[in-house]
């Protein structure tokens, strides 16, 4: 275990440590999970003061796309996961805006998973649950966002076609 850069606790392992000694500054993990947690707070805030209008999508949009490139994934392969799909989903967001707003399914679907967004970063950085409101799991989010994908019509097909084989041969 390695000793914290700027205090005499053990460093929690994240990327900060390396970065400190190549750019000659000090980095601590600590303090970066500090910004991280403020700025969850500031999409959780932003959610929850939002507006069912464009203007209102594109500052849940703008948080979504600001938090989900600065938030430092740390090798987690889940957390980088939902990450790239909260990025994605803000880029549907500003370039949908108006089929959002307008069509009332399509809006539906959007805010329920930017409500199930809001659960998932508390979670997943404030720690936060009550016995009714239990985690997000990141296969949800995956399928949600399919899902909201194919209703704006910008449905991404993987090529599996050694899984197809499986299936038939």
């Amino acid at each position: 275990m390695k000793q914290c850069i700027k205090a005499p606790n053990i460093c929690l392992g994240r990327d900060s440590r390396e970065l400190s000694t190549r750019c000659n500054i000090q980095l601590c993990c600590r303090d970066e999970i500090k910004e991280e947690k403020e700025i969850v707070q500031n999409i959780i805030d932003t959610i929850d003061y939002c507006s069912r209008d464009i203007s209102g999508l594109l500052r849940i949009s703008s948080k979504f796309s600001y938090g989900s490139t600065v938030i430092n994934s740390n090798k987690d392969e889940g957390l980088a996961e939902v990450l790239s799909v909260v990025r994605r989903f803000s880029l549907l967001i500003y370039e949908f805006q108006d089929k959002i707003i307008h069509d009332s399914i399509i809006g539906d679907l959007s805010f329920s998973f930017i409500s199930e967004l809001q659960r998932w970063f508390e979670y997943q950085f404030l720690n936060t649950t009550s016995s009714t409101n239990f985690p997000v799991q990141r296969a949800s989010i995956l399928s949600d966002i399919n899902t909201i994908e194919m209703a704006l019509g910008v449905c991404i097909i993987e090529d599996n076609t050694d899984s197809l084989d499986d299936l038939f041969f």
